[in-house]
Formats: structure tokens, C-alpha cells, sequence
């Protein structure tokens, strides 16, 4: 079980998953107010004993999850993906682009896992992003102190889409359905998902940061600990096979571009 001392330090540092798309609260140590318990007052002709210096100490409440009553409708909103697409051929050069994506969160009736991936061509959604979309989902849940099974998770893609780097922006997407925040439509991130929620690195950046700003995007978020990238545009053939290609500092290439940037640790 994670205090809400452990769970707030998580999420001070961190991590823009969400907080970058929406806004988050974390409900620590209420007293558990079931009508149940209101219903029962103390006897007043039998006080309670004095705790006796050997009995043991009550457990600690465990922290409320944001989210109460189980959804009666799907709840869904379409957010923008930033990709980045290798060129086919040696002289052309990598680009970045902005996808769409419908995210949506509903009713299982079921009680079984069941996360979709799919998208507007059969072969559209490869397997890196339906596992992607999967781990979105089990985070999400088990950040909210749910079971996987506890709701239907649906990610839908325009066009072809496969890759890891759309892993925190679906997540963050879920935790902002579920909780009910507002998702801002002026910011975009990208970052892959490692099991324990952090934020993995993802290739592209300055493609992916210039994409974000010509759709209007002031905010970008992108993984911890990618300040300084190498940039594929600015490498010749021999530089790539050695892994001596320039690097790029995503925070002075935002500035150029008079855009935000900020790192996500974790969702």
C-alpha cells in the first residue's frame, strides 16, 4: 500500500504525465464516513477502555482513490499524438507530425481485462502500440487503486501507428477520464512506459517538439533525462553507423521555437 507521504513525493517531482493534461489531487488519510459508521454512535453509559500501552496501533487508513462511483458511460476525448516518421530513402529527411487519437474509458460489465487498440485500417495498429496502449491502461488503473478489469479501455488511431512513444500521453489521458479533469488541448508529450509508471526515452524530440509548435501546442513534455538528444537530421550515414551524431538541447531548441519544454519523470 503506498502512503500518501510516499504518493506525494511521486507526484511533486513529477511528473507532467498527467499534470501537464490535466490536474490531478491525491485525497490522503479521510476517516472512512460509510453510513454505516454514522449510523452507530458511541453508547454514552460505556465509555470507551483507555488504549493500554500493549495493544496495537489502529491501521492507517488507506488513501482514497480520486475516482468513487464506477462509470455508467463511456467517457472519451480525442488528443493529439506527435509521431516521428524516418525517411524511405537516404537523402530525404525525418519529420515529425501530429496524429489523432480517440481515447476512451467505459463500463465493464464483464469483469474481465479488456483493453482495445484499434484504428481506421485493419492493419493500421501495430503491436508495439497495442502493447503500449495495454501497459497505458494497467497503470492508470492501479494508479487509482483499481483493478484492470474495473473498466473497458479503448485507444483508437487514424491512419498507420505503431511504437512505444504514445505510452504516457494515453496513460495520462486515462487518469484525466477516469478522475474527471478537463485535458488541455495547448499541450502535447510523448515518452514510452516503463512497468513501474516512469517515463522511458523516445526518439525524434526536435522533430516531435517543431511538429507540436507549427499545431499550435505552447506546452511540450518529453522524457526525464533527454534534455540533450542526437538529431538524425544533422548526422551523415557514416556519423548514425558510429553514433556520433550531433546533439540537440530540446530546452534551447524550444526557446528558438517560443515554446515550453518540460521533463515528465513519471505519469
Amino acid at each position: 500500500v503506498m502512503t500518501c507521504t510516499h504518493r506525494a513525493k511521486r507526484w511533486q517531482h513529477a511528473t507532467l504525465g498527467v499534470a501537464l493534461m490535466a490536474t490531478l489531487q491525491c485525497h490522503c488519510g479521510h476517516e472512512d464516513e460509510s453510513p454505516e459508521r454514522s449510523k452507530s454512535p458511541a453508547s454514552p453509559t460505556a465509555p470507551a477502555a483507555p488504549a493500554s500501552a500493549t495493544s496495537p496501533r489502529p491501521a492507517a487508513a488507506p488513501p482514497i482513490a480520486p475516482i468513487g462511483q464506477p462509470l455508467t458511460q463511456v467517457v472519451g476525448q480525442e488528443v493529439d499524438f506527435v509521431v516521428y516518421k524516418r525517411p524511405s530513402e537516404e537523402n530525404q529527411a525525418s519529420v515529425g507530425d501530429v496524429a489523432k487519437v480517440r481515447v476512451e474509458v467505459g463500463p465493464n460489465p464483464t469483469q474481465e481485462p479488456r483493453v482495445s487498440a484499434d484504428g481506421d485500417l485493419s492493419d493500421g495498429a501495430g503491436l508495439q502500440w497495442r502493447a503500449t496502449a495495454y501497459m497505458a491502461a494497467v497503470l492508470a488503473a492501479t494508479s487509482l487503486n483499481k483493478q484492470l478489469s474495473d473498466y473497458h479501455f479503448s485507444v483508437f488511431a487514424r491512419g498507420a501507428i505503431d511504437g512505444p512513444s504514445g505510452g504516457a500521453l494515453v496513460a495520462a489521458t486515462f487518469l484525466a477520464l477516469l478522475t474527471k479533469q478537463d485535458i488541455r488541448s495547448d499541450v502535447a508529450i510523448t515518452g514510452a512506459l516503463n512497468p513501474d509508471g516512469s517515463v522511458a526515452p523516445v526518439g525524434g524530440l526536435p522533430q516531435k517538439l517543431t511538429a507540436a509548435k507549427r499545431k499550435g501546442k505552447i506546452l511540450f513534455g518529453y522524457p526525464k533525462g533527454q534534455q540533450r538528444v542526437a538529431d538524425e537530421n544533422q548526422c551523415t550515414k557514416d556519423e548514425k553507423q558510429q553514433r556520433k551524431c550531433q546533439t540537440v538541447d530540446v530546452q534551447e531548441l524550444a526557446r528558438q521555437h517560443s515554446i515550453e519544454a518540460r521533463e515528465i519523470a513519471d505519469i
